[in-house]
């Protein structure tokens, strides 16, 4: 018996999904929109400095 393996698919503001594959080559997911925490946007700010 082959054991399962076990992927895990996360992204910011939605609920993560747990997947076992045994075999499979493809796998569909439909991830949804987490309750916990709702986000209108995301901001990256960068900063550093440089040496000529």
């Amino acid at each position: 018996m082959e054991p399962y393996h076990r992927l895990v698919f996360s992204y910011i503001g939605y609920d993560d999904v747990e997947v076992l594959v045994k075999e499979q080559h493809t796998v569909n997911v439909k991830m949804k929109e987490s309750e916990a925490s709702v986000l209108d946007e995301v901001v990256v700010t960068g900063m550093g400095h440089r040496k000529n």
